[in-house]
């Protein structure tokens, strides 16, 4: 209680006239002035530098003064002048310790670093001992197992087989063997040398067994014979159901092949689609009506005829329609020419029987924009008849309709 009180009476002493104020520091006192005779000090060492004078800049802007130590006296200003020719020197001649960051090089620039054809080539020699020494390590890595698929193979192409399945040096695919030993070096991954030695002789860079990699003949066939295995390869022969007499219409879409890969964009909501995703084996034919530029009035004009034939009681599509129901054997798709501000109203009603069927060649954010010209549509436009198992049945051209009449004719009845 005694000590409370005299709290309380302190506190009732001190006067309301008392306020506290804050306290500023100052940090004049902590950077030195400089002189006339200084500042023109500065401005000979900035010449016997050879720094590169601005014009049009004033005197106290002329030098990066925060690089030059400013000189406090005569012995300093010797000691300064010997330390910036030593910086100098330094700049001229960079430490060798320091490293160089490097980016990780194109394809392109390796290429250009390949010894030219005409230039003397030094020869392969298996037999030389550097090949052997690090043949051991190879076969070393391997834990001294066989190797498969070697035969009339010798120690350069087991040197060069581990160099290839060494994923430490980055994927071999699509690179030469000299290409990614480059890529590999400037990265820092310190690839062999002797693998560079090999590839830098004749037999290196003009023969493929040693310039490409163990899977250049594998990835060969399989972009040869992966569209037979795939089944998108399979080109079937003209016949009842394959119908090519127009074929230069959309010489993109083979008759008789399947419907290859193509991004399109829905009109409704802009959401990207895939063209093959939107071709199920649900038993219809799927009708894909190309119809080109929009904006223009002439190509407008032909849509909306299109829309009145695919209508008559005569067309294809009331013939051979279970019960009256089009949307029963077919599956109408709807593609316009890239445009801006395109709306599923700008298609004739026929064409656009659900908001979900009205697609545009429009590019976004990673793909598409290109399946007139991957398909090669000209621009008076075309349909396009993709059977139930997505193969290409028939192509025709607007003013010729009556063509998939005689298509269905063949294998169809009424």
């Amino acid at each position: 209680m005694v000590r409370q009180t005299r709290v309380l009476d302190a506190m009732s002493t001190r006067k309301p006239s008392q306020n506290l104020t804050q306290g500023k520091l100052s940090f004049d006192s902590a950077k030195p002035k400089r002189t006339h005779t200084q500042n023109i000090k500065i401005q000979q060492q900035a010449k016997a530098a050879a720094i590169p004078l601005k014009k049009n800049k004033s005197r106290e802007e002329l030098v990066d003064v925060d690089g030059i130590e400013v000189p406090s006296s005569s012995e300093d200003e010797e000691s300064s002048i010997s330390s910036l020719d030593k910086k100098e020197a330094a700049r001229k001649e960079p430490s060798k310790s320091t490293k160089t960051t490097t980016t990780e090089p194109s394809t392109r620039s390796l290429r250009q670093k390949v010894v030219p054809e005409n230039q003397d080539l030094p020869e392969l020699n298996p037999k030389n001992p550097k090949y052997s020494a690090h043949y051991a390590k190879v076969v070393k890595t391997r834990d001294y197992l066989p190797t498969i698929h070697s035969n009339g193979q010798g120690k350069i192409h087991e040197i060069l087989r581990c160099f290839d399945m060494s994923y430490e040096y980055g994927p071999c695919v699509g690179v030469s063997r000299l290409e990614r030993w480059e890529r590999a070096h400037l990265l820092g991954l310190d690839p062999p040398k002797e693998v560079k030695d090999i590839l830098t002789t004749k037999q290196g860079l003009q023969e493929k067994e040693f310039a490409q990699s163990v899977l250049y003949n594998e990835v060969y066939a399989f972009r040869k014979f992966g569209g037979f295995t795939s089944g998108i390869g399979i080109c079937y022969q003209e016949s009842s159901i394959v119908y090519a007499r127009h074929q230069a219409v959309a010489s993109g879409l083979v008759v008789g092949k399947r419907v290859p890969s193509q991004q399109l964009t829905r009109i409704a909501d802009g959401r990207p689609f895939e063209l093959q995703n939107l071709l199920p084996s649900d038993t219809r034919f799927k009708l894909l009506v190309f119809t080109g530029d929009l904006s223009n009035p002439i190509q407008n004009a032909r849509v909306s005829k299109l829309a009145m034939d695919l209508m008559s009681k005569d067309s294809f599509l009331r013939r051979y329609s279970v019960g009256g129901d089009i949307f029963a054997a077919f599956d109408i798709l709807s593609i316009t020419a890239n445009q801006n501000n395109i709306q599923c109203r700008d298609l004739p009603e026929f064409l656009r029987s659900h908001w979900s069927r009205a697609y545009v060649d429009k590019p976004t954010r990673n793909a598409g924009g290109d399946a007139y010209t991957n398909f090669n549509i000209q621009a008076s436009g075309a349909v396009v008849l993709v059977r139930p198992d997505g193969y290409v049945g028939a192509i025709a051209p607007f003013d010729c309709i009556v063509d998939l009449d005689a298509y269905f004719e063949e294998f169809a009845s009424s």
